[in-house]
């Protein structure tokens, strides 16, 4: 059924974003782990909003059920950089959906993005 949408990082299952925006739409959490591979952004396991903060904080991608939690998160991430100028980008896409997500990206200052993305599914 899913076959070749799935992979694993860490031991941990992620499944291609386009295959499971219903799963997402219709579960009680805020926050997964997210990852760009080759191109495609999978989603992972649900997380709670501290280890989401981590993620982001470490340049790992999230994905958010709403708008207002991916802007949120970028928005507490972003005052780590605020002394250097830091500040948060977006939101943005580079394509349409359900192949590509809106998200936002943390500027460390004027000129260094973190790699992390704060993806988003609902207004």
């Amino acid at each position: 059924m899913l076959s070749g949408k799935v992979i694993e990082l860490f031991g941990e299952k992620y499944v291609e974003a386009s295959e499971v925006i219903e799963n997402v739409k219709n579960r009680n959490y805020d926050y997964y782990k997210a990852a760009i591979k080759n191109g495609i952004l999978y989603i992972g396991p649900a997380i709670d909003y501290s280890e989401a903060y981590m993620r982001v904080y470490n340049w790992l991608d999230v994905f958010c059920k709403y708008k207002i939690k991916a802007k949120n998160l970028a928005d507490s991430v972003a005052k780590n950089y605020i002394t250097f100028g830091g500040y948060v980008y977006g939101p943005e896409i580079h394509g349409s959906m359900p192949n590509y997500f809106y998200h936002y990206h943390i500027y460390m200052n004027k000129d260094t993005k973190i790699p992390a993305h704060i993806f988003y599914l609902l207004y």
